[in-house]
């Protein structure tokens, strides 16, 4: 009887920490902070930095089958860098596009997001400056209809194609890019497009700063059957690390982008008239018919989450 209950305590206690188990070793980020997690006695430890700094911590306990709740990181340390303490968190796994996206979601009370970071293995540079990537792809045109085509590392202008690298310009985010013929711009999203400036360099050319307008670009719509609108990307990626590029105004755009790729029918004003411009956009007969990805549903959240931080205290919530 005694080694039966043995064997049967040791059953339960392997029930209760497999998921913990399989976060050992993992890392994740948010885009702009990088965590490692360890496993240390009941707890689920993580612990990172930016770019910049280190000293960021949080600590889970498991509650069931992938849920979780933030618990002191120590008796020293009652602060957690990831929600709450007391936050309920969530494990997802969500398969987009033969993908597959790991992330932890942390909630309040009303189910609502208030931090998420996702599963990522590499380096949180590389993270950094692959999201600036992300915000820049596409098609552009200036004032004169001469093309700009950003394409992953590469921007093409009037067909004549150059290489960038990013520049981390206040150490822990990038705006800036340099181009193989050594010019550097700092970028800055607008209302249609991008702005490319002028710079001069401070900090003996590891900084810069920007001086005059060179460019107003105006982005192109993209439409075809996996591809469509001005950010593209949210059709099949997390926009993990890539909201913080955009003003509340544009936010709320890139949010409705999602709807409106499936029909919605706006009660908005300035969202029928933004969307009616756009060739793709064909409105339903029932908004009930709209379905959402689980990946699109999650980046609605997550935009959401920017456009109401504090970065944005005065958001107009809602639809």
């Amino acid at each position: 009887m005694k080694k039966c209950f043995l064997i049967m305590s040791a059953m339960i206690l392997q029930t209760m920490f497999v998921s913990a188990q399989n976060f050992a070793g993992t890392e994740w980020t948010d885009g702009f902070t990088n965590y490692k997690a360890e496993q240390k006695g009941s707890k689920i430890v993580f612990e990172g930095g930016t770019l910049h700094e280190g000293g960021y911590q949080f600590a889970l306990t498991k509650k069931a089958e992938k849920q979780f709740t933030v618990v002191p990181y120590n008796s020293d340390f009652d602060y957690s860098s990831f929600g709450e303490i007391g936050s309920k968190v969530e494990y997802r796994v969500i398969n987009d596009n033969n993908v597959k996206y790991e992330f932890l979601v942390a909630l309040n009370s009303k189910n609502e997001i208030v931090d998420i970071i996702q599963k990522y293995d590499g380096e949180l540079l590389d993270r950094v400056y692959d999201n600036f990537v992300t915000v820049l792809q596409g098609r552009y045109s200036d004032a004169n209809g001469v093309e700009y085509y950003f394409n992953n590392y590469s921007l093409t202008i009037n067909g004549k194609k150059q290489t960038f690298e990013c520049v981390l310009n206040d150490y822990v985010s990038t705006n800036c890019i340099k181009l193989s013929d050594g010019k550097v711009y700092i970028i800055e999203m607008s209302t249609t497009g991008i702005n490319l400036y002028n710079t001069k360099p401070i900090d003996d050319e590891f900084e810069y700063e920007k001086t005059t307008l060179y460019k107003k670009l105006s982005k192109k719509e993209q439409e075809s059957s996996t591809k469509t609108g001005r950010w593209v990307y949210t059709q099949h990626s997390p926009v993990i690390g890539t909201t913080g590029y955009f003003s509340k105004d544009l936010l709320r755009i890139m949010r409705n982008e999602i709807y409106a790729r499936h029909g919605y029918v706006f009660n908005s004003a300035d969202l029928k008239e933004y969307f009616g411009k756009m060739s793709w956009y064909h409105p339903v007969s029932n908004n009930s018919s709209v379905k959402l990805s689980e990946l699109e549903t999650l980046n609605i959240n997550i935009i959401k989450k920017s456009e109401t931080s504090d970065w944005f205290p005065e958001i107009e919530k809602g639809l």
